[in-house]
């Protein structure tokens, strides 16, 4: 947190955001490496329990350059709906509750929806350890490269479809998913590690969106939850 004020600042929907730039060799979420490339991003606090705002630009370093521009003016352009700022978090709560249920844990306790999450779990003095349901539009990237960024987020080498075939599936809205388990050392999105980390994950395709369903924690804390994770999985329903 300390360094992200270091990094340059740029104003986002009037709020100060970390402005990063970086070149050199991009590892793309397939686990492709690509050279000569440059990403442009700006992390932009949010208010209000909503998370942050994450824009980005990657490319080959000539591409990026020229388009910097650009990506100026897009950012500056940025700005709330102002006829219903005051209702983003009832909007992600009629997202939520929009045709998916669950049957949750009653040692679980959810959170409102935050940013891309639909729905965050914690235990009562489990810090570290959370479950949630993200959704995103689309195949969201894909259900391998989603799973390798995972393997990627513990430390672990990305796998190939054969070995994603070989992994145990549990039964969710109706199609069988990979289950994901995994043990080792954590690295999360602000790039903090922790060691002896477990994760279990399944991606969900959809018509028109995908699930992410993800649990995060300590190794002894996740793998004594994993049998509720895959009852609450089970437990999905839409309409």
């Amino acid at each position: 947190s300390d360094q992200i004020l270091q990094l340059p600042q740029v104003l986002v929907l009037d709020i100060s955001s970390a402005l990063v730039e970086m070149q050199g060799n991009f590892k793309a979420m397939s686990g492709a490496s690509k050279n000569e490339y440059m990403m442009k991003a700006i992390i932009c606090p949010l208010d209000n329990d909503r998370g942050s705002l994450f824009i980005k630009m990657v490319g080959p370093m000539v591409e990026v350059q020229n388009q910097l521009e650009n990506f100026e003016l897009f950012y500056k352009s940025l700005e709330w709906n102002k006829s219903d700022v005051s209702s983003m978090e009832e909007s992600q709560k009629i997202v939520m509750s929009d045709g998916l249920t669950w049957a949750s844990p009653d040692h679980w306790q959810a959170r409102d929806a935050s940013g891309m999450r639909l729905v965050t779990f914690t235990m009562e003095g489990k810090a570290d350890w959370e479950c949630y349901i993200t959704e995103l539009d689309g195949d969201g990237g894909g259900v391998l490269p989603n799973i390798n960024r995972w393997y990627e987020q513990m430390s672990a080498q990305p796998i190939t479809e054969q070995k994603l075939s070989l992994l145990e599936k549990v039964n969710v809205l109706g199609q069988s998913v990979f289950l994901v388990d995994l043990k080792g050392d954590f690295v999360g999105m602000s790039g903090d590690g922790h060691k002896d980390f477990s994760l279990l994950g399944l991606v969900v395709p959809l018509k028109e969106k995908t699930l992410f369903i993800k649990m995060t924690g300590p190794l002894k804390d996740v793998q004594e939850q994993k049998l509720f994770f895959v009852q609450f999985c089970e437990s999905l329903k839409i309409g």
